[in-house]
């Protein structure tokens, strides 16, 4: 909320020109995290919930994947933002890497602390980490410009990371019975967020070369007000994972009933927020919607992308729980194929930007097909 109140207030106060720059900068940071934090701070959790963890194995695991998506984000920033704002590349982008990494150190945190069933803690991280990051992109970005408004977000994640660390407990004799990090979940995790990022990312590429780098400012705009939607079935996943993994643990009955319930919440919030959203940006914040054209009409192409993003969160928690990787895998190897073919199929008919946009419902949807058959199996790896 935080976030989505800074942005706005950005968004309003800032002229279309400086917002945009900021929204090609902001998309490759969220696309950076968005390949690393989940499958991170998900393994740490699951592994959590069933064996513990100490601060010394979750720094000593966590901290050469932070320390390398930096290096790696540092030399590929540049080149990046250059294809999303159409303009030769910047040396000075490769500074939003230490963005990244703070944003993926916090959720290997928030993933300990969410596997030892400290969701207050969690609560408490995530909404200090809001609006410790809102106050940074506002009063920088308002000050310095678009670029210092992604760096400062490094020193708030790095403040919430240090104070929750000390929240971790350190139960050393776990150490020896147990890994903190699930490398072959986490792996997997990568390797399917990486192909969602990828179609994201080729997504808005092509967006903006068929449609203008403004595409990427009113893109920006309303899927603040979409991801709301998806917002909270995924603050919901990152508290149920270490309950599911547990029930899990103790019986098939048991594991269905956690896992029903969590489907049922994360539906119910869906269906709330879809709603909820789109009313309420048409009708506190129409002018903001015309500023930035055509994020009226993107608004209800994301937020009905974002039910079909939801049912794809909760069969992608089975498939984690489960152990199914090979079709959590698969399936978001479908996104990665159906998008990008989907936006060029849409240019090469001249349909413009709005039809562009339901290339990511369409992809949700095709994720959502492919994992449906993993309700009808057993559990196992597949």
């Amino acid at each position: 909320m935080s976030i989505f109140v800074a942005l706005t207030v950005y968004a309003t106060i800032t002229d279309a020109r400086e917002f945009i720059a900021f929204s090609t900068l902001y998309l490759v940071v969220q696309s950076v995290i968005g390949i690393f934090s989940a499958p991170l701070s998900t393994s740490i959790a699951a592994s959590t919930a069933a064996a513990g963890i100490w601060r010394r194995g979750l720094i000593g695991q966590a901290a050469p994947v932070v320390v390398g998506l930096i290096l790696i984000t540092a030399v590929a920033a540049p080149f990046a933002v250059s294809l999303l704002s159409q303009e030769p590349p910047k040396a000075s982008a490769s500074f939003i890497a230490l963005a990244c990494g703070a944003t993926v150190a916090t959720d290997a945190v928030l993933g300990a602390l969410a596997g030892q069933g400290k969701t207050r803690e969690v609560m408490f991280g995530d909404a200090a980490r809001g609006v410790l990051g809102a106050c940074a992109i506002l009063g920088f970005g308002y000050v310095y410009g678009p670029l210092a408004a992604v760096i400062a977000v490094t020193g708030s994640e790095l403040l919430v990371t240090l104070v929750l660390l000390g929240a971790v407990a350190d139960q050393r004799r776990f150490r020896r019975r147990g890994r903190t990090i699930d490398h072959a979940l986490t792996s997997t995790g990568v390797a399917s967020n990486l192909f969602i990022q990828v179609a994201m990312f080729a997504h808005q590429a092509l967006m903006s070369a068929f449609y203008g780098p403004a595409v990427i400012a009113a893109f920006t705009i309303a899927n603040r007000f979409a991801s709301f939607s998806i917002l909270l079935p995924m603050l919901l996943t990152k508290n149920t994972v270490g309950l599911l993994g547990r029930a899990a643990g103790q019986s098939r009955d048991a594991f269905w009933q956690a896992f029903k319930k969590y489907a049922a919440q994360v539906s119910a919030l869906t269906l709330v927020t879809a709603v909820a959203a789109p009313l309420a940006a048409f009708l506190f914040f129409k002018p903001l919607l015309d500023k930035y054209p055509p994020s009226g009409a993107l608004l209800i192409v994301l937020t009905v992308a974002g039910v079909p993003s939801a049912l794809a969160t909760a069969l992608g928690t089975f498939c984690i729980v489960r152990r199914r990787l090979r079709i959590w895998l698969a399936s978001d190897l479908c996104f990665l194929v159906v998008v990008p073919v989907f936006v060029l199929a849409v240019h090469a008919m001249d349909l413009g930007p709005v039809i562009a946009m339901c290339a990511l419902p369409v992809g949700y949807l095709a994720i959502v097909l492919a994992r449906l058959p993993i309700l009808s199996t057993q559990g196992g790896s597949s």
